[in-house]
Formats: C-alpha cells, structure tokens, sequence
C-alpha cells in the first residue's frame, strides 16, 4: 500500500537522474517541494509514449481511470494495483502491457497503529503514528506504475504498483511499492516490451537493507498538512518499540536542496 509520498527535488534533478531531456513544461518548472502528497493530485512522471525512442517527464493526476469510466470521481480512480494481479485485471490490464512508467518519489509514509494513554484504559484513543521510508543510498525511488492517457476532460491519470514488503518494511506495511533497479529502467517504460514474465521479473520486492525509516509528525495524517516541518523526529514515550529502533536522522543538512 502508498497512499501519501514526497517529492522535494527539482524537475531538473529528476531529468537528469533518469538521463531524460529538460522539460521547458512550465507546471514541471515551477514545482515546489511537496512533503506529503496525496491522490488525486499532481505527481511527476517518468514516460515513454508508444513510438517514441526516448522518455520524458510529465504531470499526470494520481487515480488511475479506467478508460471506460472518463469521469473523475473519488469512486472511479484507483491509486494503487497489485503487481500479482495487474496483468489480468480489466481496470489494469491495458495500461500494464503498453502504457508503464516510473514515479520517482523521494520518500513514502506508512502508519501503524498506536494507542494514547493507558493501555487498557477504557477512555484509550487509538491513533496512526506515520513512518517516512526513503532510500539509504540514492536521492529518488522509482516506483514502477501504470498510467491512461487524458480524455475529455479528464487528464492524464497513474496508478502505484504494489508488491510485498521487504524486511525494511515489512513491520510497517505488508504491502509496498514496487521499487525498480536502474537496470530495469529502460525495459519498463519501454511500450513495445509485451512480455509478461519479463515484466513480471522486475516487480518483486527489493532486497533488503536499501531502506531506513523513522516516525515523523502525526500531522502527515492530514491531507492538508504540507512543508518541511512535517518530517521532524516524532518519538514520544507512547510510541511502539518499533520507533526506537530506525534512525534519529535520514537526511543531510542540505537535502532537497
């Protein structure tokens, strides 16, 4: 499962860490930061359009619509697909074998459950303390997902493929995104590339200890809550034993700069 992520570097960085031209789009050039991204909003995408030879960087909504169902409505877009199940899916199964891409995040929340207070206290409220995951190694992921082209009124649309956690994760989330290896870049937004169990070999989950964690401010739960102070250290004397054990800092002074 995704269903929030962040994207702090610039359009220009993400071109060029994925080798695509420099886009003069203006949407893509006066991105800001987003620290907590939410579907049905605009996130970039990395692309390659059937009969093109070369990817390229766009915005597209997230919420994937199917392509029968052009109106977009909180009912009709899917935010995530199963990689398991995507190649047999009617919603899915058109965009899987033509239509991948990446979305490149620079990090992605998953929640778990925690209670306030006493424990067994009858007034006890329950509550989701968020964990921030990012790569240990390199600035961006790559999320591998699917995508429709616009029609009518409703604009370009993605969906996040899903697999199964990985160590790193698996004590947050059993499910996560399905993170693509450099190696696989090019066949995966290749639209020309039909082979299910090629395509099938790049989606399983990573290998571990490439990803570290930590819980950040609750305030992430917010769908309206946006900025760089949304990933302070968060570990109060409530928190899980979980918190204690993942890293005080993820990040450089100067990251996303």
């Amino acid at each position: 499962m995704c269903g929030r992520f962040l994207s702090v570097e610039s359009s220009a960085a993400i071109s060029e860490y994925f080798g695509l031209p420099q886009e003069s789009d203006s949407e893509l050039s006066s991105w800001e930061p987003r620290y907590n991204i939410a579907p049905t909003q605009v996130v970039r995408v990395v692309f390659q359009e059937s009969g093109s030879q070369t990817a390229r960087l766009t915005v597209m909504r997230w919420g994937l619509v199917p392509r029968w169902r052009p109106e977009r409505t909180h009912s009709s877009v899917m935010i995530n697909a199963r990689a398991e199940t995507a190649a047999d899916k009617p919603s899915f199964r058109e965009a899987f074998v033509a239509r991948r891409c990446i979305v490149p995040m620079s990090g992605f929340y998953e929640w778990i459950p925690i209670t306030s207070g006493q424990q067994h206290s009858a007034s006890s409220k329950r509550r989701r303390q968020p964990y921030l995951i990012t790569p240990q190694r390199s600035p961006l992921l790559a999320v591998a997902g699917i995508w429709n082209p616009p029609e009518a009124d409703t604009p370009a649309t993605v969906a996040l493929l899903t697999t199964s956690a990985n160590a790193d994760v698996v004590k947050l989330h059993d499910r996560m995104p399905v993170l693509l290896r450099r190696d696989d870049w090019q066949d995966w937004l290749d639209p020309e590339l039909h082979d299910r169990e090629v395509v099938a070999s790049m989606m399983g989950p990573i290998a571990p200890q490439q990803l570290e964690s930590r819980p950040v401010d609750p305030a992430v739960n917010s769908v309206g809550a946006e900025g760089p102070q949304l990933l302070a250290p968060w570990l109060k004397a409530d928190s899980t034993d979980l918190a204690a054990s993942h890293a005080p800092q993820l990040f450089s002074d100067d990251f996303g700069s």
